[in-house]
């Protein structure tokens, strides 16, 4: 009995050691910083604040980095390609070719083995196998594509309109199901990237030209264009020369501008609300060169690059300040950060969808009323389900005339007691909204307090849950 128990524990203890190995745990959460000038990969321990400049020597021009699961990957436009990175031995484990004079910028996983590469010169999406290393297809979109975000099943992009003009600027929303374009948008001068609110709504820095002080944000709703699709709901006017954008949890905006001779400058914003805090007029001065925006929501900061001081800063959303500065390597460009088994980049990096979601409720915390919002569409991985699901009401007209999911979106209070059934009933794909009074199903009006809202679709094993606020 004693020998098999020990048995039992090696073995236990074999696969705690290979678990830790497949999924990271041996390494610390680490800021990774991708040097511009100097070519290199830096990182920097965030236990300890251990900083390791200049581990690893990238391309000749390298645009981004990008961290999914187990692997960190580099956008280089010169020589177009993706380089794969294992974080465990900093080694790099292969090349991605892509297309000669095409100068990839960035990129966004989707699931576990595709890419989608914005090519700057190329005007084209391309939607790559990271496990076979091939470009699957090349997906026309608007003149010079930069920032790609996927939220769900659409992946935004932000066309720049290609120097030196930088018009005509438009977003392309691209269908992940059909991997075409189904939206575009029109934007202001230089649409440069994209961030997701936390009430589903994508937000667009559009920087305008160099020193025209144009610097503006356009904030996306994915449903309140004609059969529910995306279209631009409200600007919001901040002046200078934005290249970024990063929101956090609170629903707060962050945009850096490479700023003047003395300091880089950033910007912030109500994303709810639209109200300007700091602009172009009144800037929070922080480091030469401010570059790029990561909100790291494990510690609810926001990392902000400064290219020309060679630096990166913690800055904290809570009270508008730095917190502390860190040397890397030449030109402090771009970020990511790895945190054991996940890492975070801004949402660009997400798994593949589900065939439904719910977003968070807005406003949230709220008094009288509430809005909720849900989607039903494709999951790409699961072709068979086309007759069931399609995306956001795009894609196949018979899809969509034919099929419904039956669909419940209930609220609980806190003790898990049925308060009410906002929806009970056969749903075709589309984005929804339903409007909560914080009444029961008595028409009551509910105490103040936190009421849990949870929406699942029948023969779905999965389902979604997220709290909200009632305050009186």
């Amino acid at each position: 009995m004693r020998s098999t128990k020990i048995l039992l524990m090696i073995r236990v203890l074999s696969l705690i050691g290979l678990a830790s190995v497949l999924y990271g745990g041996d390494i610390p959460r680490t800021l990774y910083v991708l040097n511009g000038l100097g070519r290199t990969l830096s990182k920097m321990n965030l236990e300890t604040s251990e900083i390791t400049n200049d581990f690893l020597q990238l391309g000749d021009i390298p645009n981004q980095v990008v961290g999914f699961e187990e692997r960190i990957y580099v956008v280089n436009s010169t020589p177009p390609e993706i380089m794969v990175i294992d974080p465990q031995d900093e080694g790099v484990e292969r090349r991605i070719g892509l297309a000669e004079g095409s100068n990839p910028w960035f990129m966004a996983v989707v699931g576990s083995n595709r890419a989608y590469v914005t090519n700057y010169l190329a005007n084209t999406v391309s939607v790559v196998d990271l496990e076979n290393g091939l470009v699957v297809k090349d997906i026309p979109v608007g003149v010079g594509p930069e920032g790609i975000l996927v939220v769900d099943n659409l992946a935004f992009v932000a066309n720049s309109g290609g120097h030196p003009d930088f018009a005509p600027s438009s977003v392309s929303v691209i269908d992940l199901a059909t991997d075409e374009v189904t939206t575009t948008l029109p934007m202001p001068r230089n649409a440069q990237d994209l961030a997701l609110a936390p009430d589903g709504r994508v937000h667009v820095v559009c920087s305008g030209l160099w020193e025209a002080n144009a610097g503006k944000v356009c904030v996306i709703d994915r449903w309140a264009g004609p059969d529910s699709t995306p279209a631009v709901v409200d600007t919001v006017e901040l002046g200078g020369w934005p290249g970024d954008i990063a929101i956090t949890q609170g629903g707060r905006g962050y945009l850096p501008d490479w700023g003047d001779e003395k300091s880089g400058f950033l910007y912030s914003y109500d994303v709810y609300t639209g109200d300007v805090y700091h602009s172009r007029d009144n800037p929070i001065r922080i480091g030469k060169g401010a570059m790029r925006v990561l909100y790291d929501d494990r510690e609810d900061v926001i990392w902000v690059s400064n290219f020309g001081d060679d630096a990166v800063q913690k800055f904290s959303p809570q009270n508008d300040s730095v917190m502390a500065t860190y040397g890397f390597g030449d030109g402090a460009q771009d970020m990511a950060i790895y945190g054991g088994a996940d890492f975070v980049d801004e949402a660009k990096d997400v798994p593949l969808p589900s065939r439904f979601a719910l977003e968070q409720n807005y406003p949230n915390p709220f008094n009288a009323t509430t809005v909720v919002r849900y989607s039903l569409f494709v999951d790409r991985l699961y072709p068979a389900t086309l007759k069931s699901y399609s995306c956001s009401g795009e894609g196949d007209s018979r899809a969509r005339s034919t099929s419904t999911s039956y669909v419940s979106l209930k609220v609980y209070n806190i003790a898990g007691q049925l308060v009410r059934t906002l929806v009970d009933e056969e749903k075709g794909p589309g984005g929804y909204s339903v409007v909560w009074d914080g009444k029961d199903s008595g028409g009551n009006p509910v105490a103040s307090g936190v009421y849990i809202y949870r929406l699942k679709v029948r023969g779905q094993r999965v389902k979604e849950v997220r709290k909200m606020l009632l305050i009186k």
